[in-house]
């Protein structure tokens, strides 16, 4: 299983996507009935995270967080393992899944710190991460992610992405300050939905 599970995440950081099933982002509960699945990914350069979620025998979801960086040819290296654990809620269940929005259109269900392998010339090649997976509402059509340095404030890259996945990641290198905002359509224009939230590294 958890080799299936690291061969779904290298495939989705291929695709640079999680397979599209049948472009909706309610696809994702009907795709796990097939086996463990990539829900979303998150691509920093040569720095790629992808998140695989799968049912257990005991019928609850869970979901694992993999890893790789990409090698000179451009493909992706295997994936290793940085988290796991049990979803406190089920995406089919349309009521838990309310109570943990509480009425916001996102809401962080998980989040990890790790030391990982970048291959950069800081830190001996390996750098913190902090890794987030939050679940997105009805309301949202779009996720906008800004990330900045911390000092200067400055926008460093911005990144907007289509919903097509109730769950997304999201990642917080060291020294940056990350803001995570929905949108939503509004007409022929685009408006926030709800509060921004923003991410730094807990430990530096």
């Amino acid at each position: 299983m958890r080799q299936t599970m690291a061969h779904v995440a290298r495939e989705a950081l291929r695709e640079g996507k999680h397979p599209p099933g049948d472009g909706a982002r309610n696809s994702l509960p009907a795709r796990l009935a097939k086996g463990p699945t990539a829900a979303d990914v998150w691509i920093d350069g040569n720095l790629g995270f992808a998140l695989v979620v799968y049912r257990r025998d005991d019928g609850f979801l869970a979901e694992e967080l993999y890893y790789s960086i990409r090698a000179a040819t451009g493909d992706w290296l295997d994936c290793d393992q940085l988290s796991g654990g049990t979803l406190a809620f089920d995406l089919a269940d349309f009521a838990a899944v309310a109570s943990v929005l509480t009425d916001s259109p996102l809401a962080v269900v998980s989040e990890s710190e790790a030391l990982v392998y970048t291959g950069s010339e800081h830190e001996e090649g390996y750098e913190s991460v902090r890794v987030l997976t939050v679940l997105v509402g009805e309301s949202p059509d779009f996720i906008d992610f800004d990330i900045r340095t911390q000092e200067p404030d400055a926008q460093v890259g911005h990144l907007s992405k289509e919903l097509t996945s109730p769950l997304m990641l999201a990642v917080v290198r060291a020294g940056q300050r990350l803001t995570v905002t929905a949108m939503k359509r509004e007409n022929s224009s685009l408006v926030r939905d709800g509060d921004t939230m923003e991410f730094t590294l807990l430990t530096q």
